[in-house]
Formats: structure tokens, sequence, C-alpha cells
């Protein structure tokens, strides 16, 4: 995670599903996409399935973070 002195934070996180569990986590990464993309302070939010490795996602997130 980086924080920039704009204040935006980048997440990029790998997630892998078990053998037999591609279409369960295809199915939860679609729904978690749409859902983060209403919470508050969301500058942008993708997931991308990773190309030849079935259940293999790479994620980017990028909310906002008030300074405190």
């Amino acid at each position: 995670m980086t924080a920039t002195s704009n204040h935006y934070v980048t997440v990029l996180w790998e997630a892998r599903a078990k053998s037999g569990k591609e279409a369960a986590m295809k199915a939860f990464m679609t729904a978690a996409v749409t859902a983060s993309r209403y919470d508050a302070g969301n500058i942008d939010y993708e997931a991308h399935q990773v190309e030849g490795q079935p259940g293999a996602f790479v994620i980017f997130e990028q909310p906002f973070r008030p300074e405190r």
C-alpha cells in the first residue's frame, strides 16, 4: 500500500481461488467490484482475471483517505 502527498492510497493485491472454486471466486470478485465502487471515498476499484490462470485475480483499489 502506498500513500501519496494528495492523500490517495493505492492498494494492489492478488487473490487466488482454491481448486474447484474458480467460478465462485469470479462471482465474488464481480460482486465486490460493484459494491466497492459505491463505498464512500472510493476513487477506483478494479479486479482483473489473470489470463491463462483460472481463479487468479489482481485487484487495484484507490480510495481517498482524508488527513486525520
